[in-house]
C-alpha cells in the first residue's frame, strides 16, 4: 500500500520517516531501539496520509468521502517504532508477519550480496543475520492486545494460499482480502545456521522446530 513503492513493496513515505525516527534515536534497522516519541517528526496523521497516496486534489470533505477505506503500509522497522505510530493513529492495527528465522537469515544474506540493497558487512555473517531475527521477533513478540489490536501470521501460510488464514486476515482488516498462492523459496541450510537456528526459544515458541 502507498502510491510509492522500493523493490521490496515497502511504502517510500513511511519507510523514510521510520529511517528518520530510528536515526533520531542513534538507531537503525540493524541495531533497533523502541521509538515511542519524536522531537522532529511533526506532520498529523491526516497529513502523512495524504502524502502516502499523493492525495493533493479536492479539500478535506471530498478527501473524507473518496479516500476513507482501511489502508496502512508495510515495513519491518514498524516492530520498534508502532509505539510512536500509535501516538498519531490511536485506532491502529497491526499484522505481524513471521517467517522461519533460517530462512530470514539466508535472505538476508544473499540479498547483501545484491547491487541496489543497502549492504552492510555484518549481513555477511549468518549468525548475525539470525539473531536481528532473533530481535525483531522478541519485540514483536512482546506486543499484545493490552496495546492494540494485533494479528500474527506465518508467512509460509500466506504464500501458500491458506484459506482459513486469508479469512481471518480479512476478518481483522475488516474487508475482503482474496486469497493468492505463490511459490516460496526453498533454502539448504548451512550446518552452523541450523546450529544455532536449535538453541533459538524462538524459533520453538513460533513452532518452527
Amino acid at each position: 500500500m502507498g502510491l510509492l513503492q522500493e523493490h521490496n513493496a515497502e511504502a517510500i513515505h513511511f519507510l523514510s520517516l521510520n529511517q528518520k525516527l530510528l536515526k533520531e534515536h542513534n538507531a537503525d534497522w540493524l541495531e533497533p531501539v523502541v521509538v515511542t516519541e519524536s522531537g522532529e517528526q511533526k506532520l498529523s496523521g491526516a497529513d502523512l496520509y495524504h502524502e502516502h497516496f499523493k492525495l493533493n486534489r479536492g479539500g478535506e470533505v471530498y478527501r473524507r468521502l473518496f479516500f476513507n477505506e482501511a489502508w496502512g503500509w508495510k515495513d519491518p522497522r514498524n516492530t520498534f517504532t508502532l509505539p510512536y505510530w500509535q501516538t498519531v493513529y490511536p485506532k491502529l492495527k497491526a499484522i505481524h508477519l513471521h517467517r522461519d528465522g533460517r530462512d530470514v537469515a539466508m535472505s538476508l544474506h544473499q540479498r547483501n550480496q545484491k547491487m541496489g540493497e543497502v549492504q552492510d558487512p555484518r549481513l555477511n555473517y549468518l549468525l548475525f543475520c539470525f539473531q536481528l531475527w532473533e530481535k525483531y521477533i522478541e519485540q514483536a513478540l512482546h506486543y499484545s492486545e493490552k496495546d492494540f489490536p494485533i494479528l500474527s501470521l506465518r508467512y509460509s501460510d500466506l504464500v501458500k494460499g491458506e484459506a482459513s488464514v486469508y479469512s481471518e486476515l480479512s476478518r481483522f482488516v475488516g474487508q475482503s482480502i482474496q486469497a493468492k498462492e505463490r511459490e516460496e523459496r526453498q533454502y539448504n541450510y548451512p550446518s552452523e545456521l541450523q546450529a544455532v537456528a536449535l538453541e533459538s526459544k524462538w524459533m520453538k515458541t513460533l513452532g518452527y522446530l
